[in-house]
């Protein structure tokens, strides 16, 4: 069965603009809609300068932080500044002017006015004088009416609820005013503490206070600025249409200068902010580098569509869709994310991040990988993008108990890492095999709703393509009740543009673990199933044996397809393997057999240094090799570029969805390259 590792799969992949002058902003051009248009691919979008990475927001400190998200975020609209390059000291108390200089930045108070000196130890030699005035100027800084501001001093948790308040004075209060054992009805802030608590702004602290003498962090500040940007005010508020406009004419501007023969950056550089502003300015750079004429291909966009997916007084989020239609007719399906600041009255782009649907290009075999997350979930900013894949599948959530309750260990920097990639990001889904949880819960309708209501909300919150359902070991009394569950899901995940895949054993009189399928319902409401074909030797198994033979295999595969569509399969491969281990002990005519899972790279290592031969099985479909230290006998069925390549080939044979391994990082790189090549 599964053990539960997952790879990546990195599904997105970059953002092409483009478009002629006499194009519609809205309304889609008079042609007819691409539905077989192949995703954009990085390749094709670097080479017209339309994805530039920038890795300048590397803090090492930051990497497995809580606040890593929030602190990025204000990075990129340089709300907050690093110490140096690698390092922000989340953990560091931050000071006076520190905070009032953060605040200035992210509500876009003017600086560039002439003020009086605001206090006598804030000179105009002063680094921060320019935030502390302006902040002065414009009635945030009245908690410190005195001649000196003392700009070093750590800021308390009550001071930057006052100068907070006087930011979100006119946002509108959903929340209720909290109650705070250390704030008695007559304290002096207490006003100003009641509208950022309500706001949910500031948190309270565990045990009932708010603790206004504490002292706060850079991490903890960076999560109050961020959600002073995200309050909503009743007016002031961009018109969703203006933002939409907006939006495509950034994307326009960006094109047109990379495909009119435009060497210049100016316009795109004005309309954008931070992150972005630098992103273009290297873009800039380089064309003048790469195409001293400038670029003339001919290019547009169809079917365009820009949709606002939140706002506030300070921050929106447009969602972008539309197909790209090359000089050479080549089209290609784009949606990408564009993030606005609005920077004193005035709108920019701060980041984009390039994403696409839940659908696949038509032809697109899918090749999925799980990737094993057990707690942390790893930076992977480093790693290099896989060819061939397209879906990563961590194992992100799990049914924490029977009230439908979701243990989370979902990461937005992940999926970020996953679109710039151009992988899919499915996150597994996972019921700790625990059969009288899963009962419990799949018969409580209250639950359930629960349950798939928290699984769609970390879907948005983590911008996920879909969601992939592995539960395992159930009984099967609840078989029905599985079912019902999905098509309970099913419904939500259609209705917020999400794929969803369940992961179900081959047919055998197994129990909990195969007979709590019933395979051809579920595939009615599922757009995925992943058969897991492995394990036909398990850890527990009484004889040692291949983990996944491969005339065992498309037996199995053979059986679930007279009930399961073959568009709708995933042919499950292992990249594991099983070092077997046979001891005899006195008195038995059978050994004890025992096994322990290694990885393809370990097991070669294994029969290398143990000169064991490797002969070629082919029942199996794999090398064997087998060896002797005293009486204990070793054997081991190998996986490796052969075998692999020998099961993928059933994708095509039998034309299913694609390939689903478990699990990434135990595989050998060239697997990828056999798989991309196979299917």
């Amino acid at each position: 069965m599964k053990k539960r590792a997952i790879s990546y799969f990195l599904f997105l992949l970059i953002a092409a603009f483009v478009l002629s002058a006499c194009l519609p902003v809205f309304a889609a051009e008079n042609e007819d809609t691409y539905d077989d248009a192949p995703l954009l691919d990085k390749q094709t979008a670097e080479s017209e300068l339309l994805f530039f990475e920038d890795n300048s927001y590397n803090f090492k400190d930051i990497v497995k932080h809580w606040a890593r998200d929030e602190i990025l975020e204000l990075s990129y609209m340089d709300i907050m500044k690093g110490y140096n390059s690698t390092t922000m000291l989340p953990e560091k108390s931050i000071s006076r002017e520190e905070y009032v200089a953060m605040l200035v930045r992210a509500i876009g108070i003017p600086t560039d006015d002439e003020f009086d000196q605001s206090y006598t130890d804030v000179t105009d030699k002063h680094w921060s004088h320019k935030y502390v005035a302006a902040a002065k100027e414009y009635g945030l800084l009245s908690v410190f009416s005195g001649y000196y501001f003392y700009p070093y001093r750590e800021i308390t948790r009550e001071e930057m609820a006052v100068i907070t308040a006087k930011a979100v004075q006119n946002a509108d209060i959903n929340g209720e005013k909290l109650s705070f054992k250390d704030i008695p009805q007559y304290y002096r802030h207490k006003e100003s503490i009641d509208l950022v608590t309500a706001l949910g702004i500031i948190k309270g602290l565990p045990g009932g206070s708010f603790g206004p003498k504490g002292k706060a962090t850079r991490a903890q500040a960076a999560a109050v600025i961020g959600r002073v940007l995200r309050t909503r005010e009743a007016s002031g508020e961009a018109e969703d249409e203006y933002l939409k406009a907006f939006a495509a004419d950034y994307e326009r501007t960006v094109l047109g200068s990379l495909s009119e023969g435009d060497l210049g950056f100016d316009t795109p550089i004005s309309l954008s902010a931070g992150k972005e502003a630098r992103i273009n300015a290297k873009r800039s750079e380089q064309l003048k580098i790469q195409y001293p004429r400038g670029l003339t291909s001919s290019k547009h966009m169809a079917n365009e569509s820009f949709s606002v997916l939140s706002k506030s007084r300070y921050l929106a989020e447009v969602e972008a869709a539309y197909e790209l239609v090359l000089e050479n007719g080549d089209r290609y399906s784009v949606r990408k994310s564009i993030f606005l600041k609005n920077i004193g009255d005035k709108w920019a782009v701060y980041n984009s991040i390039p994403e696409f649907g839940a659908d696949f290009a038509s032809g697109t075999k899918i090749n999925l990988t799980w990737h094993y997350i057990w707690k942390d979930t790893p930076d992977m900013s480093s790693v290099k993008k896989i060819e061939g894949l397209n879906v990563v599948s961590p194992t992100w959530f799990t049914l924490a108990n029977e009230k439908g309750d979701l243990e989370d260990r979902g990461s937005l920097s992940y999926s970020n890492w996953a679109h710039k990639n151009g992988y899919k990001v499915w996150a597994l889904v996972d019921n700790q095999f625990n059969s009288d949880l899963t009962s419990k819960l799949l018969g409580n309708a209250s639950a359930r709703a629960k349950f798939i209501s928290s699984l769609i909300s970390c879907a948005k919150k983590y911008k996920l393509d879909g969601l992939n359902i592995d539960f395992e070991n159930m009984y099967i009394k609840d078989k029905n009740a599985f079912t019902q569950f999905i098509k309970e899901l099913s419904k939500q995940t259609k209705a917020n543009n999400l794929v969803l895949s369940v992961d179900v054993s081959i047919i055998a009189v197994n129990s909990n673990w195969s007979e709590s399928f019933d395979r051809a319902a579920l595939s009615e409401y599922v757009d995925y199933v992943a058969l897991m074909t492995y394990d036909q030797h398990w850890g527990g198994s009484p004889v040692s044996g291949s983990v996944a033979q491969l005339s065992w295999v498309e037996q199995s595969l053979k059986r679930v397809l007279a009930e399961v569509p073959h568009e709708k399969l995933l042919l499950g491969v292992p990249f594991y393997t099983r070092l077997w281990k046979e001891e005899y002990v006195s008195g038995s005519s059978k050994p004890v057999v025992t096994s322990k899972a290694i990885s393809m790279e370990e097991a070669e290592k294994t029969v290398a240094e143990n000169k064991a031969a490797k002969i070629w099985d082919p029942a199996s479909g794999q090398y064997y090799a087998e060896y002797k230290k005293g009486n204990v006998t070793y054997k081991i069925w190998l996986e490796d570029e052969k075998s692999i390549k020998l099961r993928a080939e059933l994708v095509n044979k039998y034309r299913l969805a694609g390939i689903a391994s478990w699990k990434y990082g135990l595989e050998k790189p060239v697997i990828w390259d056999v798989i991309a090549k196979t299917i």
